[in-house]
């Protein structure tokens, strides 16, 4: 981790001489907490995650991690039903015995809610020819 004490100089500016283009992309991370500034490129990413790893700032670093799974790709939606699917798994992992786990219908996606988003006139039409 870098000790800024020794990059103050005596009008107590902080001097850091590194590459411009990578550390705008961690200083905006810093203000904003997301990635979506950073071009999806890998040498890129590669840069900015040593970097972060030069600052010891962790959750950026964590980031670019090849094992880390991208949940801010797959929406809201998404990452909700993955939290409880999660909760669902530690809670028959843990506690068997729990309540929640006794509901039938608790692995069932909430289809019919948006049944009204459904329009048959968007639908595309198949036409099979026999042979």
């Amino acid at each position: 981790m870098v000790h800024l004490r020794s990059y103050i100089n005596y009008l107590d500016t902080i001097f850091i001489d590194r590459d411009g283009d990578t550390f705008e992309a961690i200083e905006t991370f810093l203000r904003t907490g997301t990635i979506s500034h950073i071009p999806n490129i890998r040498s890129i990413k590669k840069r900015v995650q040593k970097e972060a790893k030069y600052y010891g700032i962790t959750t950026l670093e964590e980031f670019f991690s090849p094992m880390r799974y991208p949940l801010e790709t797959i929406g809201k939606e998404n990452i909700e039903m993955k939290q409880q699917e999660d909760l669902l798994r530690t809670l028959f992992a843990q506690d068997r015995d729990n309540a929640v786990l006794d509901d039938p219908y608790i692995n069932m996606l909430p289809v019919f809610d948006l049944i009204d988003t459904f329009h048959p006139q968007d639908t595309v039409r198949f036409i099979i020819h026999k042979h």
